[in-house]
């Protein structure tokens, strides 16, 4: 059974004006599926009760917040804050990460703050990431009202959260192909849940670019033969990739072709997909100087943007940020949202879990420990 829109689908949908059908599938079918899985329940959620935690719906800067605060801390000033922002665009949300969000809490013992950004199609770029620097600036900025250290504040999020988390770093502090090696290898993996047409339609909505130029993007049609050879194509260019973490010997060292491109699709939406708030990898290395001293990349084997966040982590190291890699190379796209928890609430009956997401949690945390 498919959970997933084919890409023509949606390009169908969007032609006649229906495209309500698959914002419904995308926000709120797709996401009360999956949620179950993960959750083991279809109902559980922020007010389901923890003897470990306190959980909050309260709003920072105007902006919706859940917060995960460890009764260990209560009474302590100068708690150490991770800010999360969820995965999926419009298809996931806060609570599909509500196991994950309190078990690092508890975890980590740091009070978590997850974002309930504005989400695609209703909100185009730069809706979720101003929501999410909004967050991040009213953490740092009213630490003493709510007891934060804001020199122990900590920006993470999974999948599209990962993106807009790179943003924020830029922001705060201070793709221009879909033919990457894992893109290749990887986009026929769980396709019934997440093919390539569904993930780039929800990177498409973000930034405001209608489905009729789906197939351009597809095909790398989207940006010209001088676009492919500016500045910006150099910043994604193979001579960033990992070698040991592509499975194809032929995709290490590929021949691209750079003669080809629409050049009316490629001037209508360049200042979009070149924005480094859009797409953090366009960022040039002077503004790498601005994210925080300390990262940490999580990338999986089984990914389609799993270039992406090897290309990251290896532009960061250039600009000497130091730059903690963990790489799964039996990873998959959002396995932290598979993640067992150790407590769980009496609503829930099961939960649907990998042993990859239990390991990736586990690091995180014995990173989260040792650094924030």
């Amino acid at each position: 059974m498919s959970l997933a829109f084919p890409f023509h689908q949606i390009r169908f949908l969007d032609r006649v004006g229906a495209s309500d059908i698959s914002t419904y599938w995308r926000q709120t079918a797709f996401p009360s599926i999956l949620g179950t899985l993960v959750r083991g329940s279809p109902t559980f959620g922020s007010s389901d009760p923890d003897p470990e935690l306190q959980v909050t719906e309260t709003v920072y800067s105007n902006i919706p917040v859940r917060v995960y605060e460890p009764l260990a801390l209560t009474g302590k000033t100068n708690r150490p804050v991770i800010v999360f922002f969820h995965g999926g665009w419009a298809s996931l949300g806060l609570d599909i990460y509500e196991p994950i969000a309190r078990e690092v809490a508890k975890s980590v013992s740091a009070v978590v703050v997850a974002v309930r950004f504005r989400v695609p199609p209703q909100h185009i770029h730069p809706a979720a990431l101003d929501d999410c620097v909004k967050v991040t600036e009213h953490i740092i900025h009213q630490a003493h009202v709510h007891d934060f250290d804001p020199n122990r504040v900590a920006v993470a999020g999974d999948g599209a959260g990962g993106q807009l988390a790179a943003a924020v770093a830029i922001k705060v502090k201070k793709f221009i192909k879909m033919q990457t090696p894992s893109y290749i290898e990887n986009r026929k993996y769980l396709t019934g849940m997440r093919n390539n047409g569904d993930l780039l339609s929800s990177w498409m909505r973000y930034g405001n670019i209608p489905a009729e130029y789906l197939q351009d993007f597809l095909d790398n049609r989207h940006t010209s033969s001088s676009v492919k050879k500016s500045r910006w194509a150099s910043y994604v260019s193979p001579s960033h990739y990992t070698a040991q973490h592509i499975r194809t010997p032929q995709l290490i060292s590929q021949e691209k072709s750079h003669n080809f491109g629409d050049e009316a699709v490629s001037d209508k939406f360049s200042s979009i997909i070149t924005d480094p708030l859009f797409a953090p990898l366009m960022a040039n290395d002077q503004d790498f100087l601005y994210v925080p001293s300390l990262a940490y990349i999580v990338t999986a084997g089984y990914d389609v943007t799993r270039d992406d966040g090897l290309i990251y982590w290896r532009r960061l190291k250039n600009a000497e940020i130091k730059a903690k890699l963990a790489h799964y190379e039996d990873g998959f796209q959002n396995m932290l949202a598979f993640a067992p928890v150790r407590s769980r609430p009496t609503s829930v009956l099961f939960q649907f879990t990998f042993d990859i997401g239990r390991k990736v949690l586990a690091d995180l945390v014995d990173f989260l420990l040792d650094n924030l």
